[in-house]
């Protein structure tokens, strides 16, 4: 998978895209029973590889992938461009819907997708993304101390932005 992830890369470089999806694509087939190596194999080409097209090269594996990693990882990437953050949000989403509740990886979703909501201005939705984490961690020290940035800066409640800036 990793000699497969360095010729996409190479080909990507070169600027034949259909070349670098078909490596690409094989190399995301041989990992099918090791979905835990995917997102070594993304690392490994993220810095050679357009943001917008190792995005584009994950999107087709997205809906098969049953664990949600897919999405998360192509969210990662969208976030690097913050024209892409409304696309990013929906494959955070795609992913929470993959994850266990309360488990690791569901709270760091959870804080990506409440950040990312704040990037795009709503701050609605990430003060109550951020307390849905609250309600499972009260002591999560990002959700008090953003929410309380939210609460203060955007949403204007400020006796809750006190109440979580003191818990933080």
């Amino acid at each position: 998978p990793q000699l497969l992830a360095t010729q996409a890369a190479i080909c990507a470089a070169a600027g034949d895209k259909a070349k670098a999806k078909a490596a690409f694509d094989a190399a995301i087939e041989s990992l099918q029973d090791k979905r835990n190596q995917i997102g070594a194999l993304v690392g490994q080409v993220q810095a050679s590889i357009e943001p917008a097209l190792l995005a584009e090269l994950l999107r087709p594996w997205a809906n098969r992938d049953e664990t949600g990693q897919i999405s998360f990882l192509i969210a990662q990437i969208l976030l690097q461009d913050k024209d892409s953050t409304a696309e990013a949000i929906i494959h955070l989403e795609n992913a929470q819907t993959k994850t266990d509740t309360g488990s690791p990886n569901w709270f760091r979703l959870q804080h990506m997708l409440a950040i990312a909501n704040q990037n795009i201005g709503d701050y609605l939705k990430a003060s109550e993304i951020y307390e849905q984490i609250l309600a499972k961690k009260s002591d999560d020290f990002i959700a008090l101390n953003n929410l309380a940035c939210v609460y203060t800066d955007h949403v204007l409640k400020p006796d809750l932005a006190v109440k979580y800036a003191n818990r933080a």
